[in-house]
């Protein structure tokens, strides 16, 4: 079992739902991993029940080779939805850092929460796969690679398409871990993510082929929460880059493994990320989140 997370999605100071993921191996190998959710009490409840009445549901379960070792993230969308995130792999012992199935990281909808009813058990086939999606930079931004609208669509389009609607709902999406090295080359996720202003981000990390040696490379990604994919806009940037220019959706850290994230808001334009490598460096990169997480005034009235 993993590292838990818990929601309180109406403020009320009491929590409504935990999220964990667990690992199930037959034969000694992993086979898949399953994310959970106990629901405690839906959002609208007066009377918090006793843990006796609390209940286990899986949201979604994992492609095979998958563990779940992580924490994951919780967020809400414009709809009040709630998004839980997590990575997968592990790196325990020699066999884990020889393994290079490839691992994912998956954004998953649990529409069922505010009913207080079971979660839905979602598998990889139900989500939409963004890996090949790509986001090219211009006025507007346009996507090439989704199966949810054509080649050269507005950005704006396909996140409309991935929201869905009553008629067609959708339940999020899964991005296969090849930024470092490309498929079936041991990059996995092994820190919580983070959410903020509209992004997901997430340290991932890819082990050397050396068995005397724990070295490898870093690795951050910061996906627009709703699509998994790059921003419209450059988020590692202050400025836009030019027309055409295909938008990162993750940047290299170098060698090391990569902690979990820090986040700081200042005064300054957008945010800074910190993250330490195991080879004692301390890094930092700039942010643009999609959305201003900075309190301030909205407008103002003189009489």
């Amino acid at each position: 079992v993993g590292g838990a997370a818990s929601v309180d999605m109406n403020l009320d100071y009491q929590t409504n739902a935990l999220y964990f993921g667990a690992s199930y191996e037959v034969g000694g190998v992993v086979s898949y991993g399953k994310m959970y959710r106990i629901l405690i009490a839906s959002p609208d409840t007066e009377v918090y029940p006793p843990p006796a009445q609390w209940e286990a549901s899986v949201l979604a379960h994992t492609r095979p080779e998958q563990p779940i070792v992580a924490p994951p993230a919780i967020a809400s969308d414009h709809r009040h939805t709630p998004w839980v995130y997590w990575g997968t792999g592990r790196f325990f012992n020699d066999a884990d850092k020889v393994t290079l199935a490839t691992q994912s990281f998956y954004g998953v909808k649990d529409r069922t929460l505010a009913a207080g009813t079971p979660a839905e058990d979602k598998s990889p086939a139900s989500l939409m796969d963004v890996t090949d999606v790509e986001v090219i930079y211009g006025e507007p931004s346009t996507v090439y690679g989704t199966t949810e609208v054509t080649g050269g669509s507005r950005w704006d389009e396909m996140l409309s398409s991935m929201r869905g609607d009553d008629i067609r709902p959708t339940y999020g999406w899964v991005l296969d871990l090849v930024d470092i090295a490309g498929h079936n080359a041991g990059e996995r996720v092994l820190e919580k993510p983070s959410v903020q202003g509209g992004l997901v981000m997430f340290s991932a990390f890819k082990p050397n082929n050396d068995l005397c040696d724990y070295g490898g490379d870093g690795r951050i990604y910061g996906l627009y929460y709703e699509t998994g994919t790059a921003y419209k806009r450059d988020i590692f940037s202050l400025y836009d880059p030019g027309i055409g220019t295909k938008l990162a959706r993750s940047v290299d850290l170098g060698q090391g493994r990569p902690s979990g994230l820090s986040i700081h808001l200042g005064r300054q334009k957008g945010g800074k990320l910190y993250v330490q490598q195991s080879t004692g460096t301390i890094e930092e990169l700039l942010m643009k989140p999609p959305f201003n997480p900075k309190s301030g005034s909205v407008l103002w009235y003189e009489d």
